[in-house]
């Protein structure tokens, strides 16, 4: 099998280079600036990295909460809702990064 890799470039690219030929601005995100922190990637006390990927939110939301014991986020006006998590990421991030931060990855 062999492939080009500047097709397999824009096919990994797609929505973007959509985007630029349509004339849309694309905003670029940073681990602190995504609309759902509860797809992003974490790092663990010793190194290791790991990616939560809670697509469906009215299921994931609570199972996260649970797992790092922190209920009370659910009814957390910051954080109760997926609008008020994306609005509230930078700081929702930085939680999680310390409780992460605080564990091994095992």
């Amino acid at each position: 099998v062999s492939s080009s890799l500047i097709a397999n470039g824009v096919w990994s690219n797609s929505c973007n280079v959509q985007a630029a030929l349509c004339g849309a601005k694309y905003e670029r995100r940073t681990r602190r600036t995504v609309l759902n922190p509860v797809i992003n990637h974490y790092q663990t006390s010793d190194g290791k990295r790991f990616i939560l990927c809670g697509v469906q939110t009215a299921i994931d939301w609570p199972k996260l909460c649970r797992a790092v014991e922190h209920l009370d986020w659910l009814e957390d006006p910051r954080f109760a809702t997926p609008e008020a998590r994306s609005v509230n990421a930078a700081e929702l991030v930085s939680l999680l990064d310390e409780i992460f931060a605080g564990k091994t990855f095992e």
